[in-house]
């Protein structure tokens, strides 16, 4: 059990602005703000400029994607499930194929990703994915 001694203020407690009490660390203010806006300008990064479509594997098993540009400048992007990660450079409005040749197996319950640095990933899925035409 804990003894707690109250005491009446003097007229120096009054003058320094009441009874002391334990200052606040200024620091941890200014670290919470700054993670915050990290955090915040994380978030506003624009998509990723890329379109993803699927069709049938013509060898194995399983399906293709296909991730296609919609800009005009050259981009290097990443593609990753949870058992491989690609990184490839897109050139304007082309196309690359990813599947069982390039050691990628996507089923129908795979989900993916693909981004780019600078850009916020796009997260998918097999099943969600338009088919190519």
């Amino acid at each position: 059990m804990a003894l707690v001694v109250k005491r009446q203020m003097t007229v120096d407690d009054v003058r320094r602005g009441g009874l002391m009490r334990p200052k606040m660390n200024n620091r941890v203010p200014m670290v919470i703000v700054a993670l915050v806006l990290v955090f915040a300008c994380s978030a506003f990064k624009p998509n990723v400029p890329v379109e993803c479509y699927r069709r049938a594997s013509i060898f194995g098993q399983g399906y293709v994607i296909i991730v296609k540009s919609k800009t005009s400048s050259t981009l290097s992007l990443w593609i990753k499930t949870e058992e491989k990660t690609a990184n490839f450079t897109l050139e304007p409005h082309k196309s690359q194929n990813f599947g069982w040749l390039e050691g990628f197996h996507f089923g129908d319950n795979t989900s993916y990703s693909v981004g780019a640095e600078g850009y916020s990933p796009l997260d998918l899925s097999v099943e969600k994915t338009s088919r190519w035409d």
